[in-house]
């Protein structure tokens, strides 16, 4: 484990274990604590400049807040962008293609025509020896089927068969996605703790955040924080009856 300052609070993260060299991921996280540290510093100095009423110290301190929501806002979504990365390489890993020529198509059907007329005994024989020993072409045949003839746990044999051997095929790029994917569960992790600790720091509520985003239409970073669309939805709907009484 390891410590981080965060606006005085110590937060405890796992050490994180990278086979290549530090990323976006992590960048995002480093960013968001840095802004969240500056604040923290800038409010101590206005609330102790004695120089400054109450609401002289409010309007001093509101852009500064509003800094570090906009960095939070840009680090969020540079994780969510790092997220849809991964997600794509994992479909390139797994994707199951289609057949491009008449000999492909005919054994494609030839193979699943073979799989149609066994008896489940039969069936059950092979998704256990295939689990040992996959075979590619049966597999993507069979996963290629416009009109899947099977069972769900036939399928989810299937399915984790056929990914277990392109991870064994293309060991590099399983490599690739399984680095970048715990760096981002990693950066995810520092980044719960840098927003709840700036909703306190600011005093914006986890729906005054929201609120912001709304106005702004900064959806995007509305969903890389995780506000589900009903949430969204709903704002909108509040801020457009305010506009509408006003």
């Amino acid at each position: 484990m390891k410590s981080y300052n965060l606006a005085g609070t110590e937060i405890q993260m796992p050490d994180l274990v990278r086979t290549g060299a530090p990323g976006e991921a992590e960048h995002a996280f480093a960013v968001a604590l840095d802004a969240a540290n500056l604040f923290a510093s800038q409010k101590h100095a206005v609330e102790n400049d004695q120089h400054l009423s109450t609401t002289g110290k409010q309007a001093k301190l509101a852009p500064m807040a509003s800094q570090l929501w906009k960095t939070i806002f840009s680090s969020a979504k540079a994780l969510q962008g790092e997220r849809l990365k991964i997600e794509t390489r994992t479909a390139e890993l797994y994707g199951i293609g289609v057949p491009t020529t008449p000999y492909q198509i005919q054994q494609d059907l030839e193979r699943r025509t073979w799989w149609n007329a066994q008896p489940a005994a039969n069936r059950a024989a092979f998704l256990e020896a295939i689990s040992r020993t996959p075979e590619e072409a049966m597999l993507l045949a069979l996963l290629r089927s416009p009109v899947p003839a099977f069972a769900d746990l036939e399928l989810r044999a299937l399915r984790e068969a056929f990914e277990a051997l392109r991870r064994e095929n293309d060991a590099d790029l399983w490599a690739l996605i399984s680095d970048d994917q715990r760096a981002l569960d990693w950066a995810l992790r520092g980044m719960g703790h840098v927003v709840g600790i700036s909703h306190g720091l600011t005093g914006i509520t986890h729906q005054g955040v929201l609120a912001m985003l709304v106005e702004s239409g900064d959806i995007a970073a509305a969903v890389a924080l995780d506000y589900s669309q009903a949430e969204i939805a709903t704002e909108r709907r509040i801020q457009s009856a305010k506009r509408l009484a006003a």
